[in-house]
C-alpha cells in the first residue's frame, strides 16, 4: 500500500456456522471487486476518501435481491490508511441454509491501522446516509430537554393553584400541562429517531 492510496480489508468469520459452501461477492462503491469464503481475508486497495462497502451471496436460488445483499457498511480511508472489517453469515438450518433473512449478512468494521508504524486504534463507527449533524442533535436534545422542563414547571404551578382552590387557574393549567406533555413525547421521539442514526453522539451532561 502507497502512502497515496488506501485498504479496505475483509475477514469472513468461521461463526456462527452459516453457508458454509457459499462464497461472498465483495462489492465497493456498488462495483464488484471479488469474493470471499469461510476463513479467507481479501485486501482491496482503494482511492482516499469516503467508500461503500457491501457483500452479496454467490448464489442463493429463489431468494430476494434484499435477502442476497448484506447491508452497506461505510468506509472514509485516509492516505496510507487501512479499514478492516469482518462478515458473518447468520446461522441458518441444515447444511444449505433454508430460507434465509434479509439481514442474513453483516459486514463489521473492526479497526483503521494508520501509516507508517501500524498503529492500531478501534474504528469510530461511520455515520449512515442522512444521519443528522452535531448541531441538528443539540438542537433536536435542547428541545427535548426544555419541553421537559416546561412540563414540570406547569405541573409545579398546577399543584400550586389547586392547594390555592384557584379552580379557573387550575382548568387552565391542566390543559397546558396536557399539551406539553404531548409536545415532550413528540419530541423525545424525534430527538431518539435522530440518536439513532448517530450512536456516536453523547447528550451534553445536565
Amino acid at each position: 500500500m502507497s502512502e497515496t492510496t488506501g485498504r479496505i480489508t475483509v475477514t469472513r468469520l468461521v461463526r456462527p456456522l452459516g453457508d458454509p459452501f457459499r462464497r461472498y461477492k465483495v462489492f465497493v462503491d456498488d462495483e464488484e471487486v471479488g469474493d470471499i469464503r469461510r476463513r479467507e481475508t481479501k485486501t482491496y486497495e482503494v482511492e482516499p476518501g469516503p467508500h461503500q462497502l457491501h457483500l452479496e451471496l454467490g448464489w442463493a436460488l429463489f431468494q430476494p435481491s434484499d435477502v442476497r445483499r448484506s447491508k452497506a457498511a461505510f468506509a472514509d480511508v485516509a492516505p496510507g490508511e487501512e479499514m478492516k472489517f469482518t462478515c458473518k453469515a447468520r446461522a441458518t438450518m441444515g447444511v444449505l441454509g433454508g430460507m434465509l433473512r434479509w439481514d442474513h449478512i453483516t459486514v463489521t468494521p473492526v479497526e483503521r491501522v494508520h501509516a507508517p508504524g501500524a498503529t492500531f486504534r478501534p474504528a469510530k463507527p461511520e455515520p449512515m446516509p442522512g444521519a443528522p449533524n452535531d448541531e441538528e442533535l443539540q438542537a433536536a436534545w435542547q428541545a427535548w430537554i426544555g419541553a421537559s422542563d416546561r412540563a414540570t414547571e406547569l405541573r409545579t404551578a398546577l399543584q400550586a393553584a389547586i392547594a390555592a382552590h384557584d379552580d379557573g387557574e387550575a382548568t387552565r393549567l391542566k390543559s397546558e400541562v396536557q399539551d406539553r406533555l404531548a409536545d415532550r413525547k413528540r419530541l423525545a421521539a424525534e430527538y431518539q429517531r435522530l440518536k439513532a442514526l448517530r450512536p456516536d453522539w453523547d447528550a451534553p451532561a445536565r
